[in-house]
């Protein structure tokens, strides 16, 4: 069985080890392979739309440029799916958090190539357990992406409308992840190659469709990242429909982690300069968090120096 789980990284971090995972530098175009063997820039790719597709450049380019594997995946830098069978603590964002990246890391989660083996068995999916935006106040999932930072509703409904106009048996499924409390977010997965083929087909010609139809220029750099975000919403309609069609697939969830301190081990690192750096990046990335809590948090560690422990 070969699974190839990518992993999307923007920049240096501590890696994850074995053959099932494969670093993969997003947004690459124009820069120099400093730290990744691997970029989304050759081939069939969309490189240079990373700053409103996020992920999906990497994903976009897996579709396009790899072949023969038999489940495909897709993790982040600092955000892995848990292979262990042992459940651990969440927060409210349904995450597991750690510091680092480190052996202990990797034995809590399982995240070897045994794990990943072991784990997947044979399941047609690997899901990131269901999280419900009530936790973060919002009544539904259309509600969460109304109230999310940075987003337009106007751009979902155009997606929408895009979908029940190519897609028309999707409707149903819209309707009711629309109203649903519960969600699989931050576009991790693993699934068979065929499954993996058959949503980006699906996935790109709405995404493509709707960049078309919507004005991005004056949004500001959270709010380009648009495609990206909404890719999470359009996911959950995708999976609906899917099982709804195929009920006999088998489908398996699994926690989400959250990496704190993604900086790898170094005999230079600085730790302190680099845990400053890193948790402004790590509020970078919490999307779904209320803004006023981001920007609070943002004024707080930067009015901390980097050797400062108070």
């Amino acid at each position: 069985m070969i699974t190839s789980i990518y992993v999307a990284e923007h920049k240096e971090c501590a890696q994850l080890k074995g053959n099932s995972f494969i670093p993969i530098h997003v947004g690459r175009r124009g820069k120099a392979p400093t730290f990744c063997e691997l970029g989304d820039d050759t081939g069939d790719n969309i490189s240079g739309k990373n700053d409103s597709f996020c992920e999906l450049t990497a994903l976009y380019w897996i579709w396009k440029n790899t072949k023969d594997q038999d489940y495909v995946g897709l993790f982040h830098y600092r955000r892995h799916l848990r292979f262990s069978t042992n459940e651990a603590y969440e927060d409210q964002w349904g995450l597991v958090q750690y510091e680092r990246i480190d052996d202990r890391y990797i034995e809590d989660n399982n995240l070897t190539d045994s794990g990943v083996s072991y784990f997947i068995n044979d399941f047609d999916i690997i899901l990131p357990k269901l999280w419900d935006v009530r936790n973060a106040g919002s009544i539904s999932l259309e509600d969460h992406y109304r109230k999310a930072p940075h987003q337009h509703i106007s751009d979902y409904e155009t997606a929408l409308q895009i979908i029940r106009e190519k897609y028309p048996d999707y409707g149903k499924f819209i309707d009711t992840i629309n109203r649903t409390s519960a969600g699989y977010f931050t576009n991790m997965f693993v699934m068979r190659r065929e499954i993996y083929n058959k949503y980006c087909e699906w996935l790109f010609d709405v995404l493509f469709e709707l960049e078309k139809r919507i004005d991005i220029s004056s949004y500001s750099t959270q709010e380009r990242r648009i495609f990206g975000f909404i890719s999470e919403w359009l996911f959950n309609i995708f999976i609906s429909k899917l099982l709804a069609d195929q009920p006999e697939l088998k489908v398996k969830e699994a926690q989400r982690t959250f990496v704190i301190s993604t900086t790898p081990a170094t005999p230079s690192t600085a730790p302190e300069a680099h845990k400053q750096l890193d948790f402004l990046d790590a509020l970078h990335s919490l999307k779904h968090a209320p803004r006023d809590i981001i920007r609070y948090a943002r004024r707080k560690i930067r009015s901390i120096s980097p050797g400062d422990t108070s």
